[in-house]
């Protein structure tokens, strides 16, 4: 382990006096040097902001040979460097946009550095009969360092929220639950316009409406200047944001199926220098759906108990959103930002399973039926405080941030088991019951503070300390059911009570630019986390104090003016919550018992990147290719008792390998007709553990999803997807295959103030979740579903034109992005 850090920083060291070294042209030319300047700055025609990543081209005019190349700013500022005299012209081009071309340009002693001034690119368009076409922003936008999903072209997520947004996102997987994952794992980090979320990543983008998105920023790589959590990399929300004068904003209300409804409001008010902004969004999901498990029990050589269930769930989530803040720019260098939320909760599930029991060789069989109900209730508030100081002539910016949450929940199961007859009519005996409530309460505080320096010849320094400190409190209290004496008994032995106190301190250096067509960026993190665990129950502490570094690589190779080769690494971590290092018996249901592990470790993951991107005219395409590495692995370890009781538990048990290639097709085929099509490959290795007795697991996993945009009139839009997710490995088993088809149709009224959209979901009534688990003594098969197609309908009104615009004072740190 030394050692490979150590020849990590060798490599960073090496690199950083390298670039140094071949970055050396001074910013002004003297009579002696032979090299020239082109310099410009790219803005949009119709609004005048700064457009971030366009191709600066040079040719010489001669042979129409590449002399040099640029890429501008989120400014639209760009510069081409060390051009050798002669004659040349320029293309600049950018996706959605005409090209701007710039001929007879002479480089020579009295011409050594030319200003092209403020270009104007025009958006791209064109009349076809009587269809206007516009052109548009893709699906998914692919930049430097992160994917980019623009929330807005997606007519399937129209009153629904972020994990809707991500169904047909590369990298991107959702399950039947609404569980995403990241590139295979449920371990990423979720941000909220680069702030973090006291929810879970799932819980946390179920809870954010679609219309309240800008775009959604897909980093699996990120650069030493975020926090290392999560293994497979970060999901950044991008909200919605106008700092137009005046009051503008967004209305929306949806109905679906089953009872489904949403009501979502965005309200901005700008005068002067201040801007206030709020927002209200409530909602209320029912899922119905159904089921069936098996299990086989072997109790010893001789005997075998079978397990058959069939299951009715029905799931309610009820969550309403209050947020609001306003931005005080104080002048052109600072500006200061104050925004909290206030997040309510109310979830249900009623549960209904039908189970027939027997054993072999035959000795009894049982029929009975359970009835599972439980609710979880919370309130979160999140406020932070931001401070944002830009010095663009000196080219200098601080940004500093504190950030505070505070949350309550309580977790309430009813279970109770009733014996029947064989056509499952229900007697007055009662087999077993359960009564659990869980009371939690959370705290987070943070402190982050962000330096960047623009310094000569293209590069870049950046720098911050961040510190970030947890407080959860958790109490369990079970309660069983008394067959003899029909009353409820508290259960002392299986009730908890857990403190959770985290600490961690980092810092981080981040340095980067370009040479030529060729950038770099270098980064590494260092932490130090204190953490404490206090069991009362089982009178037992556990401490960790240690201290982590973080490496990361970004490099870039720009070929020509269409194609470009990235290639990165990253080292990451992941933490484990506390419910998984609770060692108190909790029960899940009757049969189902979880029991934390207090000694669990983080997870440490190598991760590799390898990308190609071209840009074909208004289309493009990407291969990616990247290898993960974890290790300490937290696996979920399942054994049955021989009184037919599962328990589960989490241990550092394997080390995992995930290798893999993501290519992606954007297509206009015609001026009113794109496609887009994702397919992701990826070899999946689980190590062997003796001593937990789990077999090496391996699986070739692969993803397939399409996207067809149709315009059929100007007004007028239809999209259909499909997606389809392969079967994959886990620690004691596989995961089962699902696909999906979806459909959306939109139209605009009143000159595109208002628009109406129609979708249906799984329309063949093809998406389950299937789990295949073994051990030794046991093998089981759950399958789920939910209850489909379901059909919607969403009304979108905007208030006064209301636009997606850059907050002025507001940079990509703050939004969750950077280089």
């Amino acid at each position: 382990m030394v050692t490979r850090f150590s020849g990590i920083l060798i490599f960073l060291i090496s690199l950083s006096l390298l670039a140094k070294a071949q970055n050396k042209p001074p910013l002004a030319y003297s009579p002696d040097k032979t090299g020239g300047i082109i310099r410009g700055k790219i803005v949009d025609a119709k609004s005048g902001h700064g457009i971030e990543y366009a191709t600066v081209a040079v040719y010489s005019a001669m042979d129409s040979t590449v002399a040099g190349g640029s890429i501008s700013k989120a400014s639209g500022h760009f510069v081409v460097r060390d051009i050798k005299p002669g004659k040349y012209y320029v293309r600049i081009s950018f996706i959605g946009y005409e090209r701007a071309n710039f001929d007879k340009i002479i480089i020579d002693k009295e011409h050594q550095n030319i200003d092209l001034g403020v270009i104007k690119l025009k958006a791209a368009s064109t009349n076809l009969k009587a269809v206007e076409i516009v052109a548009e922003q893709q699906y998914v936008e692919y930049k430097i360092d992160k994917k980019v999903v623009n929330v807005q072209n997606n007519l399937e997520a129209a009153g629904g929220n972020a994990v809707d947004a991500l169904e047909n996102v590369p990298s991107v997987s959702v399950d039947i639950d609404g569980n995403v994952s990241l590139r295979g794992s449920e371990n990423f980090q979720v941000l909220i316009n680069g702030k973090p979320t006291p929810l879970s990543s799932s819980d946390a983008l179920q809870q954010i409406p679609a219309a309240a998105i800008k775009n959604i920023e897909i980093i699996t790589n990120p650069s030493a200047k975020y926090d290392p959590d999560g293994m497979t990399g970060i999901v950044n929300v991008v909200l919605k944001d106008n700092v137009q004068q005046g009051v503008n904003g967004l209305v929306e209300a949806s109905y679906s199926s089953f009872g489904s409804w949403n009501l979502n409001a965005l309200l901005n008010y700008r005068k002067n220098k201040i801007n206030y902004f709020l927002g209200v969004n409530t909602r209320r999901r029912n899922m119905p759906g159904g089921g069936h498990t098996e299990l086989d029990n072997i109790i010893n050589p001789d005997t075998t108990i079978y397990q058959k269930g069939e299951l009715d769930r029905n799931r309610r989530r009820d969550n309403y959103t209050f947020k609001g803040g306003l931005d005080f720019y104080l002048d052109k260098k600072n500006t200061l930002s104050v925004e909290g939320a206030y997040i309510f909760s109310d979830n249900a599930r009623d549960y209904s399973t039908k189970t027939y029991e027997y054993d072999a060789p035959f000795s009894y069989e049982i029929y009975s039926i359970s009835d599972n109900g439980g609710k979880r209730q919370g309130d979160y508030f999140k406020g932070s405080l931001n401070w944002d100081y830009n010095d663009k002539k000196k080219k200098a910016r601080l940004v500093t941030m504190l950030y505070f949450s505070k949350g309550n929940s309580e977790k309430e199961e009813i279970q109770a088991e009733y014996l029947s007859d064989v056509d499952w009519m229900l007697s007055d005996v009662i087999l077993n019951g359960l009564n659990t409530t869980d009371i939690s309460d959370d705290m987070e505080f943070r402190f982050k503070s962000d330096f960047t320096k623009e310094l000569k010849n293209k590069q870049k320094f950046e720098a911050g300390v961040q510190s970030r400190n947890t407080r959860e409190n958790t109490n369990f209290d079970f309660n069983q059911y008394d067959t003899l004496t029909s009353d409820w008994v508290y259960r002392p032995d299986y009730s908890s009570q857990l403190v959770f106190n985290r600490d961690i301190i980092s810092m981080y250096a981040t340095f980067g630019g370009m040479y030529k067509n060729f950038g770099y960026q270098l980064g590494l993190r260092g932490e130090y986390t204190n953490r404490v665990i206090d069991s009362k129950l089982a009178q037992k502490k556990s401490t960790i104090n240690r201290f982590d570094i973080f490496p990361t690589i970004h490099l870039s190779q720009k070929i020509g003016e269409s194609n470009e080769v990235m290639a990165s690494y990253s080292r990451r971590i992941e933490r484990p919550g506390a419910w998984e290092l609770d060692p108190n018996p909790i029960f899940i249901s009757s049969n189902f018992v979880r029991v934390g592990n207090m000694e669990l470790e983080p997870e440490y993951t190598d991760n590799f990147e390898l990308s190609y991107q071209k840009t074909l005219g208004s289309s493009f395409i990407s291969l990616e290719a990247y290898y993960r590495t974890t290790k300490n692995m937290i696996s979920r370890i399942r054994e049955i008792d021989q009184n037919n009781i599962t328990y589960m538990t989490f241990a550092n048990i394997n080390r995992d390998h995930a290798a893999g290639a993501e290519l992606m097709l954007n297509w206009r085929m015609t001026k009113w007709l794109r496609l887009n099509v994702s397919g992701t490959y990826y070899y999946y290795l689980i190590e062997a553990n003796e001593e937990s007795k789990t077999e090496e697991q391996q699986s070739n996993n692969y993803r397939l999803s399409g996207n067809l945009s149709v315009s059929i009139t100007r007004l007028m839009k239809l999209q259909i997807s499909n997606f389809y997710r392969g079967p994959s490995a886990t620690a004691q088993g596989t995961i089962g295959a699902f696909n999906m088809v979806n459909a959306a149709l939109r139209y605009d009224f009143f000159n595109r103030k208002l628009a109406v959209t129609f979708k249906v979901r799984d329309i063949f009534q093809t998406m389950k979740h299937e789990i295949y688990s073994y051990g030794d003594t046991f093998e089981s098969h759950n399958s789920f579903y939910r209850k489909n197609p379901v059909f919607s309908i969403t009304a979108s009104y905007r208030i006064n034109n209301y636009k997606q615009q850059r907050k002025s004072g507001m940079d990509d740190m703050e939004r969750g992005g950077g280089e």
